[in-house]
Protein backbone atom coordinates (compact mmCIF):
# COMPACT_ATOMS: atom_id res chain seq x y z
CA UNK A 1 0.00 0.00 0.00
CA UNK A 2 2.89 2.37 0.67
CA UNK A 3 4.14 1.90 -2.89
CA UNK A 4 0.67 2.76 -4.22
CA UNK A 5 0.63 5.86 -1.98
CA UNK A 6 4.10 6.91 -3.22
CA UNK A 7 3.09 6.37 -6.85
CA UNK A 8 -0.04 8.44 -6.25
CA UNK A 9 2.13 11.32 -5.01
CA UNK A 10 4.96 11.05 -7.58
CA UNK A 11 3.49 9.58 -10.76
CA UNK A 12 1.26 11.75 -12.97
CA UNK A 13 -0.63 8.95 -14.69
CA UNK A 14 -3.22 6.55 -13.41
CA UNK A 15 -2.08 3.82 -11.06
CA UNK A 16 -3.75 0.48 -11.68
CA UNK A 17 -3.86 -1.57 -8.49
CA UNK A 18 -4.42 -5.24 -9.30
CA UNK A 19 -6.20 -6.99 -6.44
CA UNK A 20 -7.68 -10.42 -5.80
CA UNK A 21 -10.79 -8.64 -4.50
CA UNK A 22 -11.52 -5.21 -6.04
CA UNK A 23 -13.96 -4.48 -3.21
CA UNK A 24 -10.99 -4.30 -0.81
CA UNK A 25 -11.13 -0.97 0.97
CA UNK A 26 -7.93 -1.42 2.95
CA UNK A 27 -6.99 0.31 6.19
CA UNK A 28 -7.56 3.86 4.98
CA UNK A 29 -10.42 6.31 5.15
CA UNK A 30 -12.07 8.60 2.60
CA UNK A 31 -9.43 11.30 3.24
CA UNK A 32 -6.61 8.93 2.22
CA UNK A 33 -5.20 9.42 -1.27
CA UNK A 34 -5.85 5.71 -1.98
CA UNK A 35 -9.56 6.49 -1.89
CA UNK A 36 -9.07 8.74 -4.97
CA UNK A 37 -10.68 6.55 -7.63
CA UNK A 38 -9.81 9.00 -10.40
CA UNK A 39 -6.09 8.21 -9.94
CA UNK A 40 -6.04 4.80 -8.19
CA UNK A 41 -8.00 2.28 -10.24
CA UNK A 42 -8.64 -1.09 -8.64
CA UNK A 43 -8.68 -3.98 -11.12
CA UNK A 44 -9.34 -7.66 -10.49
CA UNK A 45 -5.96 -9.39 -10.71
CA UNK A 46 -7.20 -12.52 -12.47
CA UNK A 47 -8.78 -10.85 -15.48
CA UNK A 48 -8.00 -10.25 -19.13
CA UNK A 49 -7.95 -6.49 -18.44
CA UNK A 50 -5.24 -6.89 -15.78
CA UNK A 51 -3.13 -8.98 -18.15
CA UNK A 52 -3.42 -6.35 -20.89
CA UNK A 53 -2.58 -3.55 -18.44
CA UNK A 54 0.46 -5.47 -17.17
CA UNK A 55 1.71 -6.06 -20.70
CA UNK A 56 1.55 -2.34 -21.52
CA UNK A 57 2.59 -0.94 -18.13
CA UNK A 58 5.43 1.55 -17.93
CA UNK A 59 6.45 -0.01 -14.61
CA UNK A 60 5.12 -2.94 -12.59
CA UNK A 61 5.45 -3.54 -8.86
CA UNK A 62 4.29 -6.82 -7.31
CA UNK A 63 4.43 -8.80 -4.07
CA UNK A 64 2.85 -12.17 -4.78
CA UNK A 65 3.82 -12.86 -8.36
CA UNK A 66 2.10 -11.42 -11.36
CA UNK A 67 2.37 -13.10 -14.75
CA UNK A 68 6.01 -13.59 -13.77
CA UNK A 69 7.06 -16.83 -15.47
CA UNK A 70 8.39 -14.85 -18.45
CA UNK A 71 11.34 -12.49 -18.66
CA UNK A 72 10.35 -8.85 -18.16
CA UNK A 73 10.69 -6.55 -21.17
CA UNK A 74 14.10 -4.87 -21.27
CA UNK A 75 12.55 -1.43 -21.69
CA UNK A 76 10.30 -1.57 -18.61
CA UNK A 77 10.84 -1.71 -14.88
CA UNK A 78 9.45 -4.78 -13.11
CA UNK A 79 9.99 -4.72 -9.34
CA UNK A 80 9.51 -7.69 -7.01
CA UNK A 81 8.61 -6.11 -3.67
CA UNK A 82 9.57 -9.20 -1.72
CA UNK A 83 8.35 -9.28 1.84
CA UNK A 84 8.51 -11.82 4.62
CA UNK A 85 12.28 -12.29 4.56
CA UNK A 86 14.04 -14.18 7.28
CA UNK A 87 15.33 -17.59 8.19
CA UNK A 88 12.56 -19.79 6.86
CA UNK A 89 12.18 -22.35 4.15
CA UNK A 90 11.40 -20.71 0.83
CA UNK A 91 11.46 -22.82 -2.28
CA UNK A 92 14.07 -21.61 -4.76
CA UNK A 93 12.34 -20.84 -8.02
CA UNK A 94 13.13 -19.13 -11.27
CA UNK A 95 9.45 -18.54 -12.01
CA UNK A 96 9.41 -15.16 -10.29
CA UNK A 97 10.95 -12.82 -12.85
CA UNK A 98 11.74 -9.15 -12.45
CA UNK A 99 14.45 -6.57 -13.14
CA UNK A 100 14.79 -5.67 -9.46
CA UNK A 101 14.04 -7.32 -6.12
CA UNK A 102 13.49 -5.35 -2.92
CA UNK A 103 14.22 -7.01 0.42
CA UNK A 104 14.39 -6.00 4.07
CA UNK A 105 18.16 -6.45 4.43
CA UNK A 106 21.26 -6.83 2.26
CA UNK A 107 21.64 -10.45 3.44
CA UNK A 108 18.16 -11.49 2.35
CA UNK A 109 18.26 -9.26 -0.73
CA UNK A 110 21.41 -10.96 -1.97
CA UNK A 111 19.80 -14.35 -1.37
CA UNK A 112 16.71 -13.33 -3.33
CA UNK A 113 18.81 -11.87 -6.15
CA UNK A 114 20.73 -15.15 -6.49
CA UNK A 115 17.49 -17.13 -6.31
CA UNK A 116 15.91 -15.05 -9.07
CA UNK A 117 19.04 -14.76 -11.22
CA UNK A 118 19.52 -11.01 -10.71
CA UNK A 119 22.81 -9.15 -10.27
Amino acid sequence: MEVVRALRRRYRGKVYWLLSDTGYAGPFDAADELADTSRIVRIRKNSVRSLLLALRAEATFFTHGLFTAVDPPGDRLVVNLWHGDGPKAVKDTDLIRSNVVVAATVLWGERRARMYGLP
